[in-house]
Parts: structure tokens; C-alpha cells; sequence
């Protein structure tokens, strides 16, 4: 008798043992799904960071080229558009936001410039590609094109 209760204590004991070691262990899936959960939410946050510099530095860029721009004043080209503010610059162009005074409308407008560096031959030449641009887009009819309605000289 004094063996089986022993053994049986013995059991009892391995038994509550075994119970302490399964907390534990649910503890710690607790403790590493939490970390898991944190971890994907502060990932998440750095995206959303990263994601904004970008935007704040294209924005940057676009305001300094705005500013070094011949055209920043918002002057008003070929009496009917009122430029507001730079959108893009490219190599040899520059697109505004605009507004048509004539027709009441927002619109881009795109500003090619020739470099007073270039030959005349060069320059003829570029003309020329950007004339063909103009009738090729001319003819473009797509939602997702946006329409030219205009095309003159500045200078």
C-alpha cells in the first residue's frame, strides 16, 4: 500500500508538473503571436512612411523646378491660358496646370523649350518632332488619353 500511494503521489505530481509546462507553453504562443501582430503593424506603419516621403520629396523637387522655371510667374500664354502651377519637367518640356479663360476649363499645357545652345539644324529638327507629336495626338480619342486642343507658338 505504501508503494501505490507513493506511486500514485509520484503520478499526482507528474501530473501537475505536466499542466504548469502546457501553461507555459500557451504563454509563450500568446506572448510570440502578439510580437507577430506588432510587428506586421509597425511594417505596415514604416510603409505608410516611406510611402509619403516619397510623395514629399517628388513634391519638393516639383516646387524647385516651378521656382527655376522662366514661366513661374503664372503668365497667361497666347491670351487664354492662365498657368497655375508646374506638374512635370522633363529633358526639353515643362506641363502646367492651366485654365482656359475662353472656354472655362482646366487643362495641362506643355511648354516645349529649345536650348539656345543648339544649332539651327537641331532646333528645325526638334520642331519638327514636336509637330508630328502634336498631329499624331491630334487624331487620339481614349478616356484615358487626355485630349489637345491647342497648339501655338511662344516665342
Amino acid at each position: 500500500e505504501q508503494i501505490k500511494k507513493s506511486s500514485q503521489e509520484r503520478k499526482n505530481k507528474e501530473k501537475k508538473k505536466g499542466k504548469q509546462g502546457t501553461e507555459d507553453d500557451d504563454c509563450g504562443d500568446d506572448l510570440q503571436l502578439l510580437q507577430k501582430k506588432e510587428e506586421a503593424v509597425l511594417l505596415a506603419e514604416i510603409d505608410s512612411l516611406d510611402a509619403q516621403k516619397h510623395l514629399f520629396i517628388k513634391d519638393i523637387k516639383r516646387i524647385r523646378n516651378e521656382d527655376s522655371s522662366r514661366f513661374n510667374a503664372c503668365p497667361i500664354l497666347n491670351e487664354r491660358y492662365l498657368l497655375e502651377r508646374l506638374l512635370g519637367r522633363g529633358g526639353f518640356s515643362e506641363v502646367y496646370k492651366a485654365y482656359d479663360l475662353v472656354e472655362s476649363r482646366i487643362v495641362a499645357c506643355k511648354i516645349h523649350q529649345l536650348n539656345s545652345a543648339w544649332s539651327d539644324e537641331r532646333k528645325h529638327s526638334y520642331i519638327k518632332h514636336a509637330r508630328r507629336e502634336y498631329e499624331i495626338h491630334k487624331t487620339l480619342n481614349h478616356p484615358r488619353v487626355i485630349q489637345l486642343y491647342d497648339v501655338f507658338d511662344i516665342d
